[in-house]
């Protein structure tokens, strides 16, 4: 009880900064190690959206005529009526199934930067002695710091590292002149010593930066920000003596996206540090505000892994996966058995199947002849 009655305050009296649209994409989490060689690398959870084809099946009713023998008036008549009866068909369709693996990637660590959560530079040459072995660290998605209201997320001690600066490609050199000469003598090329085998991460997805905040009496409002920048050409009118002309500028153009998802506080769980299940009436009144919180990439619940770097206070979500991941798909195609259309003799009745209206006709109605 004492401990849930700390959590409680530690949510009310953290500092964070006020959620708004002027923060950048949230930080991701990745693991940082040095190889066998020396080398430094980026451990990456990716994830490949593998296609599966299922099957499934589905009753219909499917109409059948049969001949009926009937007394009617001491004489026996045949008569011929509908019938229906269930018909299963089989049909197939296509799920799509994330599946994660662990990609490296080397970097240079002359061309990033190391932070402590409080801002303070890390000297890279540090870095040796803070990481030991697969170490799960901080990713921003810029070449600068985190903001407060992000690094408030973690506990003092998680470095916090900038996105590798990549090198742009060097300009394209003229061929020399082609000259005449004997071909070379083939060399042996040596086979391709084995990839070393790469630690595998939690299979669970890191989980995702939002915000949350009180949405209505019933619902509450997720916020994740996102953002892409590429190079784009704007065109410039230029004064030419007497006339006019357009000329191309180039320009960096950043988009920005805020998704917003309205969920209703049932599907929602919350917890903090070993404060598991919060009550959701006391998390709305506690929500009046945005917030920042740790939620649930896959809508399962997150694997300790990562975890471990969140300080006591930081609010976890776990609920629906948010879109942009692997989901259902529609199906694909339909295998049904032949079907056997009823043969219905001349004139003869027919009983509707039960719900289903048969048409009465009627005489034509005379139009007005034209003089």
């Amino acid at each position: 009880m004492v401990r849930r009655a700390m959590v409680w305050c530690l949510l009310c009296l953290t500092p964070v900064s006020v959620w708004c649209a002027d923060l950048p994409t949230p930080p991701s989490q990745q693991v940082l190690r040095r190889d066998s060689s020396g080398q430094w690398q980026m451990l990456m959870q990716v994830m490949v959206c593998k296609l599966e084809t299922r099957t499934g099946t589905v009753t219909k009713k499917v109409p059948e005529t049969k001949t009926v023998t009937e007394v009617i008036d001491g004489k026996t008549v045949e008569k011929a009526v509908t019938i229906y009866r269930d018909v299963t068909e089989t049909y197939a369709y296509t799920v799509s199934i994330p599946d994660y693996h662990t990609k490296a990637i080397s970097i240079d660590v002359a061309s990033i930067k190391v932070f402590e959560t409080d801002g303070r530079r890390i000297p890279t040459e540090k870095l040796s002695s803070r990481v030991t072995g697969e170490t799960l660290v901080v990713v921003s998605p810029t070449d600068t710091m985190i903001p407060d209201a992000y690094a408030s997320l973690f506990k003092p001690g998680t470095m916090i590292l900038t996105t590798p600066v990549v090198q742009p490609a060097l300009p394209a050199r003229p061929l020399p002149a082609a000259t005449v000469a004997p071909p070379p003598t083939p060399t042996p090329v040596a086979a391709p010593s084995p990839a070393a085998k790469l630690p595998e991460l939690p299979k669970s997805p890191a989980p995702l930066v939002v915000s949350v905040s009180r949405e209505g009496t019933e619902k509450l409002l997720l916020r994740r920000l996102s953002e892409s920048t590429a190079p784009v050409t704007g065109m410039q009118t230029f004064k030419k003596g007497t006339t006019k002309e357009k000329a191309p500028v180039p320009m960096t153009q950043t988009v920005r996206l805020i998704e917003s998802f309205a969920v209703s506080g049932k599907h929602l769980r919350f917890a903090m540090n070993e404060a598991k299940d919060l009550p959701l009436e006391r998390m709305k009144e506690r929500l009046a505000r945005e917030v920042p919180a740790i939620y649930t990439a896959d809508g399962d619940d997150i694997d300790p892994f990562w975890l471990q770097n969140l300080k006591s206070s930081t609010l976890v979500v776990t609920g629906p996966q948010l879109p942009g991941g692997c989901g259902p798909m529609a199906p694909t195609s339909y295998v049904s058995p032949p079907m056997v259309m009823p043969q219905v003799a001349p004139n003869a009745p027919v009983t509707p199947a039960p719900g289903i209206a048969v048409p009465v006709p009627t005489a034509p109605v005379p139009q007005p002849r034209k003089s």
